[in-house]
């Protein structure tokens, strides 16, 4: 879901038409302003993934097919400016709300085993990453 290559495996199709994306506990972004930054760090990064450390699937007891997926994760980046390669390691957790959608044909939409994500939350401290861009005087 979270590639260096947006391209093969569109994330689109994992999410509800307005999903949202909300990162240290500001204001929503719309996957199409999230879609756009992925494709910028698709070029500005050699390598970036999440290492799982933990995640828990929660199916909501309301009946109404709804799940949470929490995660923690260490998200590792390296920048293809960097001369040195350094692998910049961020703690996060995350949260991904998942609700029950038909994805009939036709819709343009498929989502994933009848799921697709409307609220998308992460909290991380982006310091280190800051801290790195200075330190090899890339622009932020």
């Amino acid at each position: 879901m979270d590639s260096l290559n947006p391209g093969a495996d569109p994330l689109g199709q994992y999410l509800a038409p307005d999903a949202a994306f909300i990162i240290n506990g500001g204001e929503p972004t719309s996957a199409e302003t999230i879609l756009g930054m992925m494709e910028m760090r698709s070029r500005r990064l050699k390598t970036f993934r999440r290492d799982l450390k933990h995640v828990w699937d929660v199916e909501m007891e309301d009946g109404s097919g709804r799940r949470v997926v929490m995660y923690e994760s260490v998200s590792v980046t390296i920048f293809r400016d960097d001369p040195d390669e350094k692998a910049i390691e961020v703690a996060e957790f995350s949260t991904i709300e998942l609700e029950p959608v038909d994805g009939g044909e036709g819709t343009g939409f498929a989502g994933f085993e009848g799921l697709a994500a409307s609220v998308l939350k992460t909290f991380m401290d982006a310091n280190p990453i800051m801290r790195r861009l200075k330190q090899i005087g890339m622009a932020i």
